[in-house]
């Protein structure tokens, strides 16, 4: 594996690290990681505190939770999955940018594009 392949293989694992610690954190205070229903039936507010200095905003089919040194955000799929857009897909795209971490769903062709 060349280094290119290495640093995407540690951003994703540090993507799906943080997803998971964020739903976590969520599931915590709501009771479920997936907390867009409980907004949608206005249960909670779109924004709040989670606990301490993490924050959460949530936004479409996603949800965007600010640690105190980067935020990470993520959409809710089927199945409650935190990787799809709300679309089934086999491949995400990771990236960082203004320290956030986004995933966002790509098709096998953009996939093998970016691989290259």
């Amino acid at each position: 594996m060349n280094y290119r392949n290495e640093s995407l293989e540690q951003l994703i694992f540090d993507f799906l690290s943080m997803v998971d610690k964020a739903t976590s954190l969520l599931e915590e205070k709501f009771g479920t990681r997936c907390i867009l229903r409980l907004w949608r039936s206005n249960k909670i507010e779109r924004c709040g505190t989670v606990v301490g200095y993490i924050t959460y905003e949530l936004h479409g089919f996603g949800c965007a939770v600010y640690f105190p040194d980067l935020c990470i955000d993520f959409d809710y799929g089927p199945d409650d999955r935190t990787d799809s857009e709300g679309k089934p897909s086999r491949w995400i795209r990771i990236e960082l940018s203004a320290r956030t971490i986004h995933g966002h769903p790509i098709s096998e062709t953009e996939f093998r594009r970016l691989m290259k």
